[in-house]
């Protein structure tokens, strides 16, 4: 069977390192890590765990540490991780597979971002049967997104400095991505994250501002940076940047009423939130926040409107809203 090569670059992951290696060695034949500058034993765990351990001096991108570690790998599948990722045990068979295939050249996983924070866009609540709940213990629910992290050793490179991808590289080269259910699961918020990686993103994405103070992705990076620090000021003041210079640009909006909400800023928050419906007017999510903030303005008929038209619109959050309704059911609303 073609060979996978476990791909990854870190910065002081002395902490989560092992448990995602441990998690895919049985499928992988051999382990590439590039330490891009650690001050933590992250090294030495590397070398503990048998892997080939390469050093890159940090040159500000993403894309050319990735592009190093694939250099100095042998299989013929590269397996590109990050170090607060797991691989579920009960994939690991169906992920090997995917290595016999010979009529793809990457393929995309589910990428389950693990989150406490229920305001935020395409929330999906954690189910009670959730199949993976020993790997989610702790987290409310997850946000979900699709990325290439499984593709052919041959001259597929990584691109942009952060938010790194190698779909492009693959359609460039007339090549095929298939779309699996495998999920990878991201676990980066209850433990802590890689404050290094989260800090390097904020540099450069402020270094970028510098010369295009208008871009809102960039903006919008910043936003959820200080978000994710507690500053919800400096969140406020990214994300309303965002928001201004990107349109129609939904998760700007949803980080903005996050953060406004966040500093008992309701009424602020509630209009943000018109404003996301006016530009999507089906979006379950908005209302279901909506109510949210109702509820913390004390307006208890408009919640009841609002959560009864996210459960309409398939909210993920039915268990919670049916809770709310029927506790609101026995009061007086106003």
């Amino acid at each position: 069977m073609p060979s996978i090569s476990l791909c990854m670059i870190v910065k002081d992951e002395e902490r989560w390192l092992q448990g995602c290696v441990e998690a895919v060695r049985p499928i992988v034949d051999e382990i590439i890590i590039v330490d891009t500058g650690s001050s933590d034993s992250t090294p030495q765990v590397a070398e503990g765990l048998g892997a080939k351990l390469f050093s890159y001096e940090w040159d500000g991108s993403f894309s050319n540490a990735r592009n190093f570690a694939v250099s100095k790998a042998a299989g013929s599948w590269i397996l590109s991780l990050d170090a607060d990722e797991r691989i579920a045990e009960q994939d690991l068979a169906r992920l090997r597979s995917l290595a016999s295939n010979r009529h793809f050249d990457g393929f995309s996983f589910i990428i389950r971002d693990y989150t406490n924070n229920e305001m935020l866009e395409n929330f999906v609540a954690l189910g009670a049967g959730d199949r993976y709940g020993s790997l989610a213990s702790g987290f409310k629910g997850f946000k979900q997104g699709r990325l290439v992290r499984m593709f052919r050793n041959e001259d597929i490179l990584f691109e942009r400095e952060i938010h790194e991808v190698v779909e492009h590289s693959i359609r460039k080269r007339g090549g095929r991505i298939l779309d699996t259910d495998i999920p990878i699961h991201h676990l980066g918020e209850l433990k802590g994250g890689s404050e290094a990686k989260a800090e390097k993103y904020a540099e450069m994405s402020g270094s970028r501002l510098q010369a295009n103070p208008n871009d809102p992705k960039d903006n919008f990076d910043l936003g959820y940076f200080y978000f994710r620090k507690g500053d919800l000021e400096k969140a406020e003041y990214f994300y309303r940047r965002a928001v201004r210079s990107g349109g129609n640009y939904l998760e700007a909006r949803f980080g903005l009423q996050e953060a406004l909400a966040g500093q008992g800023k309701f009424q602020e928050a509630v209009e943000v939130n018109k404003g996301i419906l006016d530009i999507s007017p089906e979006n379950a999510a908005a209302y279901y926040n909506l109510g949210e903030l109702y509820m913390g303005l004390k307006k208890h008929f408009l919640a009841k409107e609002a959560y009864e038209t996210a459960l309409n619109l398939g909210s993920p959050q039915k268990e919670r809203i049916m809770g709310i309704l029927s506790r609101l059911k026995d009061q007086v609303v106003l």
